[in-house]
């Protein structure tokens, strides 16, 4: 997911510093992959995982926190290609 939405974005020629406090892009972004972020009933996280809020749990969402770390480390994230749903507080 992160490595595609890198994609998408270069290729688009958006600068990715423009897009990062999108709250809108990245709840859609949620929305759109929920069933992907989720197993749909019983790996449901806090509302902050999903719903982009600018303030102290930022870090938490996890569209835009796995996009993140994939612009800073690139394919060496690999302790985050685990789903989603099992990340907690890392």
């Amino acid at each position: 997911m992160a490595k595609y939405l890198e994609e998408v974005i270069r290729r688009a020629y958006v600068d990715w510093r423009k897009v990062i406090d999108m709250a809108g892009l990245w709840n859609w972004l949620s929305v759109f992959w929920f069933s992907e972020l989720t197993d749909g009933e019983s790996k449901i996280l806090n509302t902050h995982h999903y719903i982009l809020d600018l303030g102290r749990y930022s870090y938490r969402h996890l569209v835009r926190s796995a996009f993140i770390v994939y612009r800073i480390h690139g394919e060496k994230m690999g302790l985050l290609y685990m789903h989603p749903s099992e990340w907690g507080d890392l």
